[in-house]
């Protein structure tokens, strides 16, 4: 696999369409984080309400990995070399 350059990768952070994106998810993760405090209680069910706070918690930390991502962190700690790109393929 042909692993980009850094001058790729900042191009690509910096792109339009790659600022629209992580707008989109910032705004994605600003509602999660918002239903946390309401839509999440479900009265007289305690395992709903877990069950749906285990949800929007396991959502905002998926967004987090993914806007980190948009702005270029992680993408430039991986070898060519290195297992670990094939292991992510296949996980």
């Amino acid at each position: 696999m042909h692993k980009p350059s850094k001058e790729q990768i900042m191009e690509w952070t910096e792109s339009p369409v790659t600022i629209e994106l992580k707008t989109l998810l910032l705004v994605e993760r600003r509602e999660a984080r918002e239903a946390r405090s309401v839509d999440a209680y479900h009265p007289f069910q305690p395992q709903r309400t877990q069950e749906v706070l285990a949800n929007l918690n396991g959502a905002i930390e998926s967004l987090d990995l993914v806007i980190a991502a948009l702005d270029g962190e992680g993408l430039l700690e991986i070898e060519d070399d290195s297992d670990e790109i094939e292991d992510a393929r296949f996980e």
